[in-house]
């Protein structure tokens, strides 16, 4: 007979979040493999209708 592993089930982000906030360490849940994302920045941006134009060429251009 063979024996199977049985999976760790994956821990949940509050659990880590508790265990950080008691003072464990947490550095064995993170494997800095992934890629950060940078946050976004939202603006808001008054064009004139010529430069809207423009913007609407170019992007019919780029298929976008």
């Amino acid at each position: 007979m063979t024996k199977t592993l049985k999976r760790k089930k994956p821990v949940s982000a509050d659990s880590i979040g508790k265990r950080a906030e008691r003072g464990e360490d947490v550095s064995r849940y993170f494997t800095n493999a992934g890629r950060m994302m940078p946050p976004v920045q939202r603006v808001n941006v008054d064009f004139a209708q010529d430069m809207l134009n423009e913007l609407d060429v170019a992007a019919r251009e780029l298929n976008v």
